[in-house]
């Protein structure tokens, strides 16, 4: 394909002055073309729908104009941001007001043999089928999309036929042990390896796949290597080691606490040596970031993963001024920032006693 032509405006700054030249590009060529990932296409639809004017191909160049203007003194630079920005934070309002799932999937249609809905959206780990939802008495059951499907394009009976091989499983073999199935299928939380089949008194064994291992190319040596995990290392200060893979990757836990592997770390080859070593450099990390504590044990002022000073209360962070005293905060303003204080004086009021009242003596 030779693409389209179209007309395009470059402002050019010459002797204090800006001008404008009309250039000619082509576009829509197959070579050296980037193709959007789903997640880039929400967005853009998103963005024309509810941005209209902002996304407009001339839109820039209308703001330089204006620009330019203002430079010569024609226009006011307060009335021109007043024009663009009142409208705008207005509509910002509006849209903040619309449920985030709702922009992120797309209703196909209602599976026939559950009655249940089918849906294709942005999950966690990527673009997934989903059949029915968290309201619903069963489960939701997910599959991802193929290499080639998109979430704009993929028809119901692609997410039906997905949702039938993901619940299936690809199937790799026998467990030699327990002669067990072993199959590798679609979990909530990306693909995983399953040995044994859902019955009554048994529960299936899963353990999800590390990075790099593919659905589609996971041998059965590899998927019973990963039912190996969690392994436990060892003892560390009266405390077990164990090595799992959970939603977030592979970890070290002890004392009820992760860390998380590097990534040169294989979890089926770590030793209890250097998973000690990985514990107690998260240790020295966490006691610098740590700023001040008091006797609250739920309060503390701290760096967060960004070098900025915050207020960690019950696993929120309130964020801090750089260029505060933020080191000489107490615990009464602090519990302020948080907003903590206002509950504290309600609880205190509900556990005032009444005085009884006394009878007078007649």
């Amino acid at each position: 394909m030779d693409g389209k032509k179209r007309d395009i405006f470059q402002l050019v700054l010459k002797n204090n002055e800006i001008n404008e030249i009309k250039k000619e590009e082509n576009f829509g060529k197959e070579k050296s073309k980037l193709f959007p990932t789903d997640i880039g296409m929400l967005v853009n639809d998103f963005l024309i729908e509810n941005f209209t004017d902002i996304m407009n191909y001339n839109f820039t160049a209308s703001v330089e104009k204006n620009f330019d203007k203002i430079a010569k003194g024609k226009i006011l630079w307060s009335k021109m941001l007043k024009e663009f920005y009142e409208p705008f934070h207005t509509k910002v309002e509006e849209i903040d007001n619309i449920s985030e799932r709702k922009i992120s999937e797309r209703f196909l249609g209602i599976d026939e043999k559950t009655n249940r809905k089918i849906f294709v959206r942005i999950g966690r780990y990527g673009t997934i089928v989903q059949l029915g939802e968290k309201s619903d008495e069963e489960k939701p059951v997910f599959a991802n999309l193929k290499m080639d499907q998109h979430l704009e394009t993929i028809t119901f009976e692609e997410a039906k036929k997905l949702l039938k091989d993901g619940n299936e499983g690809r199937k790799l073999g026998i467990d030699p042990k327990t002669k067990k199935n072993i199959s590798v299928r679609m979990g909530p939380y990306g693909a995983m390896v399953q040995m044994g089949e859902k019955i009554k008194d048994e529960k299936p064994q899963y353990a999800s796949l590390k990075k790099g291992q593919n659905i589609n190319t996971i041998s059965l040596e590899e998927a019973l290597d990963l039912l190996k995990l969690p392994r436990t290392l060892g003892d560390f200060e009266d405390e077990k080691v164990v090595i799992g893979i959970g939603r977030f990757g592979a970890y070290v836990k002890h004392n009820n606490q992760f860390v998380s592997l590097k990534k040169t770390d294989d979890p089926l080859k770590i030793n209890l040596v250097h998973a000690i070593e990985l514990i107690k450099e998260k240790r020295e990390k966490e006691k610098k970031k740590i700023i001040k504590t008091f006797e609250n044990e739920d309060l503390k002022i701290i760096y967060d993963r960004w070098k900025n000073p915050c207020i960690l209360y019950k696993k929120k962070y309130f964020r801090l001024q750089k260029d505060s005293d933020f080191k000489n905060l107490s615990l009464d303003e602090c519990l302020k920032i948080v907003g903590a204080d206002k509950k504290l004086a309600k609880n205190n009021k509900k556990k005032v006693v009444k005085k009884r009242k006394t009878r007078k003596k007649s």
